[in-house]
Parts: C-alpha cells; sequence; structure tokens
C-alpha cells in the first residue's frame, strides 16, 4: 500500500477497524503477498524502494544498505518480515524475545495524537521468530531481536550466557540483540567484568544496549565509557511506559533527542548511535541524525504516515549529501541507453506522423487493396461509411502514437540521461511489451508489409537501448522534510494517475480482444449500418483488414498504458516539473485525436466515446491536483 493509496483510501478504511484487527489485516495481507512466487517483485513495483548506494552505513562488523531501520512496535513476531525487506529498510527488529507470558497483548492507536501502544509485558517466543525470520538473502539488511530479561536473568553472569545461548540459537535468524536490561544501575564495575570475560569481543560486537533516557545514557556512559566500543551500538528507545503500556509517538522525539544529544556527550563518535521513537517525517529523522544518532528507526510514523515513509526517508538523507554527477560527454552519447530510447521516441513520433498523413488522404495502401481485389471506389460502393471508420481507427492509433514518442522522449532526455534507473525501466518495459503485440494482428492472417518493416526498424532501437550503458545513478534533487498540502493533494493526483494508466490498459486489453475475435462492436455496425455477415460476405478479406488497425492500437494502448503506470508508479515526486509537462504533453494528444476524429466522420455515440471522456477527465484532474506539488522547486523543511 504505497502513499497514494494509504494516505487516500485504505488508511481511513483500517482505521475503521480495531487496532489489533487492523494490525493483524495489514500484516497478514503483505506477509502473504510477500511469501507468495511474484510476490516481492508486487511490492517492489508498488514502491521501487531501493535505497541508493551511498546510504550504506556500518553497524558492528556489518554492513547496512540504509540508515533507516523498522521498531519492533510494527511487526514483533515477523508476521511480514519478508514484505520489509523491501520497503528500503537497513534495520528491521523484532521481538521482545520471552517466554509468551501475554497471549492477547493489548494495541492502542490514537489518532489524535498519532500514537500507538503495546503491552509492556508482551513477549514473542523464540521458537516462534526462528519460524518466521529467516537471515535476509540481502547481505546488506541486518536483523534485531530485542531482548527484554526478567529479574532473575539480569544478574551479569545468568545475562551472558543467556545471550550466549539466544545468539546459537538464533544464528541463521537474526544479526544483533538489542537488550534492554532494567538492572544495568544495580551493576558495578565487577558486575561488567564478569559479563565481558563470559561474551567474547566477537559476541559483542553483536550486541546493543537499549537506553530508555537521559538517565540511563548517564548512568550507561558513566561506568562503561572505556567499554563500549567492542559493542554494535546503543538504541535509544524513545518510547514511554504508562499504566503497563508502551508507547510510540511524536510525542516520544523530544526525548529521544535529549538522550541521543547526551550519550554522544558522553561517549563521543566512536560508539553507532540508533534513535527510535516518534519519527513521522523525514524532518524527525534528520533532527536525530543531527544530534548524534547514526541510525533510526520508525514505529508509529509508518501507521500514521503511511508506508511510502522509509522511501521519503531515504530520499531526504540522500539529498543532503550526494555527489555531483558526472558531466555527460555529447560525442559519447550513443554509448548510453537514453540516447537510444530517445530515438525510439522519435521514431514513434515520425510513424504517427506517416500514419495520421495515410488517414487522412488515401487510408488504405497499394497492398491493403490487392489483399482485398479492390479500388478505393470499390469501398466507397460497398459502403460509404467503412473508409471513414477505418480512418478513425488510424488516427486514434496515430495519437497514443504520439503519446508513446512524447512520454519516450522525455523519460530519455530528462530522466535516463541523468541516470534515473526508474525511467529506463518504464520505457524498456512499455516498448517490450509493444513489440510482442506485433503479433496480435496476424490473427486473421493479414500481415501489413510496412507495419512490420518499421516495427524492425524500432525494434533494433529497442536492442540498442536495452544493451547501452547506463549513466551513474541518481536520486530526486527535491524531496519533502514535512507533509504539506500540496504532498496531500499530490497523492490525490497520483492515485488517478495510477487509476488512468490501468485504465489504459485495460482498455488496450479489450480493444486487442476484440480486434482478435469479433473486431467490431455493436456501436461500430451501428455506424457503418450493416451486420459482421453482410461485410464477410461482401469481401472475405474485409474483416482481417480492419481487424489488424484494432490489434494494433489495442497493443500500443497496452504499452502507452504500461509507460504510464510505471511512471506514475515511480516517477511522481516533488520537484519533477519536467515529468509533469511530459505527462500533459504526451497525454493530451492522444485524447485531442480521438475524440476529434471522432466527431470529424460522424461516429460520436456518447457510450462508445464515454471511456476517452472520463479518462481525460482523470488525466487532467490528476495533473491538476500533481502540479503545485511536482512543480515546487525547494524542499519544505517546516
Amino acid at each position: 500500500m504505497p502513499d497514494w493509496f494509504y494516505r487516500t483510501v485504505s488508511r481511513d478504511v483500517l482505521f475503521q477497524f480495531e487496532p489489533k484487527t487492523a494490525r493483524d489485516l495489514a500484516l497478514n495481507f503483505m506477509g502473504g503477498l510477500a511469501r507468495l512466487p511474484l510476490g516481492p517483485q508486487v511490492i517492489e513495483l508498488m514502491g521501487h524502494m531501493h535505497p541508493h548506494a551511498s546510504l550504506e552505513r556500518q553497524l558492528g562488523g556489518k554492513s547496512v544498505q540504509s540508515p533507516l531501520g523498522l521498531g519492533y512496535q510494527l511487526d514483533p513476531e515477523g508476521t511480514a518480515f519478508q514484505a520489509w525487506t523491501q520497503f528500503g529498510f537497513g534495520l528491521i527488529e523484532v521481538g521482545p524475545l520471552g517466554q509468551a507470558n501475554d497471549t492477547s497483548p493489548r494495541i492502542g492507536r490514537d489518532p489524535d495524537k498519532h500514537s500507538i501502544s503495546l503491552s509492556d509485558s508482551a513477549r514473542v517466543s523464540i521458537d516462534q521468530l526462528i519460524k518466521r525470520v529467516k537471515r535476509c538473502p540481502n547481505d546488506s539488511l541486518a536483523t534485531i531481536a530485542r531482548y527484554h530479561p526478567n529479574e532473575v536473568e539480569s544478574d551479569s553472569e545468568t545475562l551472558a550466557r543467556n545471550l550466549i545461548e539466544l545468539l546459537s540459537q538464533m544464528s541463521d535468524s537474526i544479526d544483533f540483540i538489542a537488550i534492554e536490561c532494567t538492572n544495568w544501575d544495580n551493576w558495578d564495575n565487577n558486575s561488567w567484568e564478569i559479563f565481558h570475560d563470559i561474551i567474547d569481543d566477537t559476541t559483542v560486537d553483536r550486541l546493543l544496549i537499549v537506553v530508555r533516557n537521559e538517565a540511563e545514557a548517564a548512568s550507561i556512559a558513566s561506568k562503561r565509557v572505556n567499554k563500549l566500543n567492542p559493542w554494535a551500538g546503543i538504541l535509544v528507545d524513545g518510547t514511554h511506559v504508562l499504566n503497563g503500556t508502551r508507547v510510540a509517538g511524536p510525542e516520544c522525539l523530544p526525548a529521544t533527542l535529549a538522550t541521543i544529544r547526551k550519550l554522544r556527550l558522553e561517549i563521543g563518535e566512536s560508539v553507532s548511535i540508533i534513535a527510535s521513537g516518534g519519527i513521522h517525517q523525514p524532518a524527525d529523522a534528520r533532527s536525530c541524525l543531527d544530534a548524534g544518532a547514526q541510525f533510526v528507526m520508525v514505529d508509529s510514523g509508518l501507521v500514521f504516515s503511511g508506508p511510502g515513509l522509509p522511501k521519503r526517508i531515504n530520499e531526504s538523507i540522500f539529498s543532503t549529501h550526494k555527489a555531483d554527477q558526472p558531466a555527460l560527454e555529447a560525442d559519447r552519447a550513443p554509448r548510453y541507453s537514453w540516447f537510444w530510447t530517445g530515438c525510439l521516441g522519435i521514431a514513434m513520433l515520425l510513424g504517427s506522423v506517416i500514419a495520421l498523413w495515410l488517414a487522412a488522404t488515401s487510408v488504405v495502401l497499394p497492398y491493403d487493396l490487392e489483399f482485398c481485389g479492390w479500388n478505393p471506389s470499390d469501398f466507397n460502393a460497398f459502403n460509404p461509411q467503412l473508409l471513414p471508420f477505418m480512418s478513425h481507427d488510424r488516427v486514434t492509433l496515430a495519437g497514443v502514437m504520439i503519446s508513446i514518442g512524447v512520454l519516450f522522449c522525455g523519460l530519455s532526455w530528462f530522466g535516463s540521461r541523468r541516470g534515473t534507473c526508474w525511467a529506463r525501466t518504464a520505457i524498456l518495459t512499455a516498448a517490450g511489451v509493444g513489440f510482442l503485440s506485433f503479433f496480435l494482428f496476424l490473427g486473421f492472417g493479414y500481415f501489413d508489409p510496412f507495419h512490420g518493416f518499421v516495427t524492425a526498424i524500432l525494434f533494433q532501437l529497442f536492442a540498442l537501448g536495452l544493451y547501452a550503458q547506463m549513466p551513474a545513478s541518481s536520486y530526486p534533487q527535491h524531496t519533502d522534510w514535512r507533509e504539506s498540502r500540496p504532498w496531500r493533494l499530490g497523492q490525490w493526483g497520483q492515485l488517478l494517475q495510477v487509476v488512468h494508466s490501468v485504465g489504459l490498459l485495460l482498455a488496450g486489453i479489450i480493444i486487442s480482444i476484440v480486434g482478435i475475435g469479433d473486431v467490431f462492436v455493436s456501436t461500430d455496425l451501428e455506424f457503418l449500418g450493416q451486420t459482421r455477415d453482410e461485410i464477410q460476405a461482401a469481401n472475405k478479406n474485409l474483416i482481417p483488414l480492419v481487424a489488424h488497425d484494432r490489434a494494433t492500437l489495442g497493443g500500443m494502448l497496452i504499452s502507452a498504458g504500461l509507460a504510464y503506470l510505471l511512471t506514475s508508479l515511480w516517477g511522481i515526486n516533488r520537484g519533477q516539473r519536467w515529468l509533469w509537462w511530459t505527462l500533459l504533453l504526451s497525454g493530451l494528444p492522444a485524447y485531442i485525436g480521438a475524440l476529434a476524429i471522432h466527431y470529424i466522420v460522424g461516429y460520436n455515440a456518447l457510450f462508445h466515446l464515454l471511456p476517452a471522456y472520463l479518462g481525460l477527465i482523470l488525466f487532467v484532474v490528476s495533473l491538476a491536483l500533481l502540479k503545485p506539488w511536482m512543480s515546487a522547486q525547494t524542499s519544505v523543511k517546516a
């Protein structure tokens, strides 16, 4: 559930359920989806959340892909663990470990304070976690298990031996254990010496100390300032316990920041700090990093801000220290993919001009006449509406080709050329499916030589774009540090843009099926004033001739729908003014051409044109909602 769906539709629906029911629904859905054969790819399709390589950081002796983590309060039992690995996190925390003595933990949600709560006594059994949480195949993603020992387990010797046992049991499941011990203050120097005598340096490097407030931070730092270096780091848990319930929300952030500053002041720069508690915006994460943390964990923020929060935080962090992109040399352009995909777009535009010229003049070409065995006058003699009908198909096809051509050119020049990987993927995916649709019009046994020739030329450009180099990858240059009204409107705009794209896909599929099936719909036959059998009886090759245009139009609509869908899912972001204009200039020609030609030839049946009207309305409204957000060039920090 990306932000454009979660913040517009699904959050309000989920909030109608009890908190535990809503959480179980969400986790089971995500976990079940991630376990399907193509589930992880579907999750990636919805968000495209891979962190940039420059965000990689060290925790203990492990490299992790992002400074962002998921707090254990969201998914204590690892129900959706496989799904979380696709969200752009570098750390994922589960637990707390222990005897599951709270069989029905209380879960709360306060929409006014944007906070969530969980029973402080809730524990997760080790066996249960071992079944669900397997070490992620992505070696740069770290798993953390929270361990909250009871009083009996809190003396230094018992704790050390328990930790060794836990690490041994969960060696295939976790990388680190975060120890939340309420008994740290009772440990003297001798207790710490006993602990470190039992725990070797390799094991200590997999341990995190959980600190809950400034007092604990001062206590830990003062007693163990010289012994903390071998540890993986310190986890600042900014949540607070109230009446046996652990609460996480924005109100926790000030205490989290104060604790980070205290720790950093006391222990210097040598120990990694992980911050959690109240991170709901990229600006909150930035505040924690500025205060001295190396990593941040989100919890309640994911519930209230949306599942796109990890992506927004990663992009925001990247925007503060992105490296300059290498200058592109014009004489080396043919070495890069964007050059050939741009040429593909230009070729599509040239092809559309030819299609428009043919539709406005002869409509049928010499080999069409040879196939049917008729002269142009024979078409008019049989049915004066037939050539206008074929012309309306070809003009509509030309409009779609213009849309694809403009979109490919914009994505290539402004996107792929600047290292935007998603733009190249969108072009090649849409083009690849478009080439497969070439075979649709062969269903009735008619091969269009000119169509085949153009397709062969375009395929060569596609192949060169597929195998040529990609410039160094980049992230968006503008980001939203805090939610703003343009951002919220933009989520609605993105939702409508996705719906519009899916509509194009469905239209393409339906037209393709019609093109290789019955060929005509009822409104077509009403316009022509004849039945399908009458057309078939007049000339057995008329229907294959019409069908090849229909199937081609369907294939082009499928290709356009895919290009718009992937662009809508991955490309819409703050400050992407070039993309807004690309969408506008690519989308309007198809609608203008399709509607104009219908009225020119007199084929203006409302039911037939209704999908085009609805599509145009969706398209225009979505762009109107997106314009303030996509046109904004400065980042919102307050």
